[in-house]
């Protein structure tokens, strides 16, 4: 008996499945990056780490990276950053990628992405894919070219389509049932664009929606100084890197004789169209959208600005309506009412109403498994004050924010109104009137500023 267990314990041990707890890079050749249009900004091949289980797994995660956004001969490059400035660099080259990029994944900062079982019991051994972004074009280019004087590469869905081709090669992308499209930022964003077309190519598949930090919505500038709203950044990069975007959503808007097919990279915009199972994590507060593409004064310093952040909030809270309504099935949300613009996976805590509490990862996981989460049954964790009408304005509640003093005037103001204190003379206010000053002549002066770039965007 003692002999069959130890045989069995062997056997167990043999076909346990184990992972590599680093990644491993695959860098296209140059004939590769030729036949799939696969490139980076200054036109190296593209590249993507890997870290695949030893042992057949059927379960895989593809994870892009953020890093914002440029423009192929900006028309407003102090604004608006120019493509050329990241030639050579991380953000726009392969040369510099090597495995010593990601030297461990049990260390990695990224909870979803950790091999640690215990920090990430879900999902710590699945195989693994991450995307950097190097093409600046929120993974939604197709240029099959350089273009502009400069020679800019835009490739990004390109450089998608490749990998999964790459998968195709090797022999693994057909045995998965399990495909989350994960990504944060500019890779969130990169999400929204290409989960359709990945869903496509994994027809047997359940693909997944995870997009972080990458709900963006249209947003408007801040009066006196804000330049442009959403529509110039995601207008000029759907015309210059003649962006993939979700293709029922475009084809909607057009037979609806709505030819701007940008809109589609808003994900309020095209979410009705992803067409896969959506867990979508959003600071309520998101800190790049609030402060580098409105312009909003960091930190918050007066009720003007504590007002603007309130009505973003407001934004982004009605642009998540449909997938908060959409059945929990079909749809988990994790929004925290932070000025953040990454999520905190290791320290946010959302609190319900209840008292219970829990965590991104932790509601991740429960949503994908459809386990029961004691906070929130239906997978929608949403700090309170973001859902309550009648918030006298506090912008950051929920005390695991990274940083209070951004919204501490906001929320010192809101204690004042509840308490019935409050005057304009009875909190204190760091004057932004300098910096403000003359607002109704510079945001007329802002609007033709936009008009000129959207005019310039249509035309070029």
């Amino acid at each position: 008996m003692k002999g069959l267990i130890v045989l069995l314990c062997c056997v167990a041990y043999c076909f346990a499945q184990t992972c590599p707890q680093s990644y491993t890079l695959t860098k296209f050749n140059s004939t590769e990056a030729d036949t799939y249009n696969a490139r980076c900004i200054d036109g190296s091949p593209f590249a993507f780490w890997h870290s695949l289980c030893d042992q057949s797994t059927n379960k895989l995660i593809i994870w892009m990276q953020g890093g914002g956004f440029c423009i192929p001969d900006s028309p407003a490059p102090g604004l608006l950053q120019d493509c050329k400035t990241r030639f050579g660099t991380y953000s726009g080259s392969s040369d510099s990628y090597t495995n010593e990029n990601y030297p461990s994944l049990t260390t990695v900062p990224k909870v979803f992405l950790s091999r640690d079982a215990t920090a990430n019991p879900d999902f710590y051994n699945w195989d693994m894919v991450e995307l950097p972004y190097c093409s600046g074009d929120l993974f939604s280019g197709t240029a099959t070219s350089a273009y502009y004087t400069f020679g800019i590469w835009q490739s990004g869905h390109l450089n998608v389509a490749a990998l999964i081709q790459k998968l195709i090669e090797i022999g693994v992308w057909n045995q998965y049932t399990d495909i989350i499209v994960a990504g944060e930022s500019a890779g969130g964003l990169g999400v929204v664009s290409n989960v359709q077309y990945i869903k496509t190519q994994a027809p047997n598949a359940q693909v997944v929606a995870f997009p972080e930090a990458g709900y963006f919505v249209l947003d408007l500038p801040y009066p006196g100084i804000g330049l442009f709203n959403s529509t110039v950044p995601f207008g000029l990069i759907t015309n210059r890197s003649k962006s993939y975007v979700n293709q029922e959503c475009a084809q909607v808007l057009f037979q609806n004789q709505y030819p701007d097919s940008w809109s589609c990279l808003q994900p309020a915009v095209s979410y009705p169209f992803w067409g896969v199972r959506s867990f979508i994590a959003q600071n309520i507060y998101d800190s790049y959208q609030l402060f580098s593409i409105s312009f909003a004064p960091s930190p918050l310093a007066d009720e003007k600005a504590c007002n603007f952040a309130l009505s973003f909030g407001r934004d982004v809270f009605s642009g998540l309506a449909t997938p908060i309504s959409t059945n929990s099935t079909y749809s988990g949300i994790y929004a925290p009412s932070c000025i953040e613009h990454v999520l905190n996976e290791l320290d946010n805590v959302i609190t319900a109403s209840s008292g219970e509490t829990t965590t991104e990862i932790k509601l991740l996981g429960d949503w994908f498994n459809q386990r029961a989460n004691a906070a929130f049954p239906d997978y929608k964790a949403i700090d309170p004050c973001a859902r309550n009408t009648s918030n006298p304005g506090y912008v950051q509640c929920n005390p695991t924010c990274i940083d209070p003093s951004l919204s501490a005037k906001c929320e010192e103001i809101a204690a004042a109104k509840e308490a019935g204190t409050y005057t304009t003379a009875a909190v204190s206010t760091t004057s932004t009137t300098g910096q403000n000053s003359g607002s109704t002549i510079a945001h007329s002066l802002a609007f033709i500023v936009a008009c000129l770039i959207s005019v310039y965007m249509i035309t070029e």
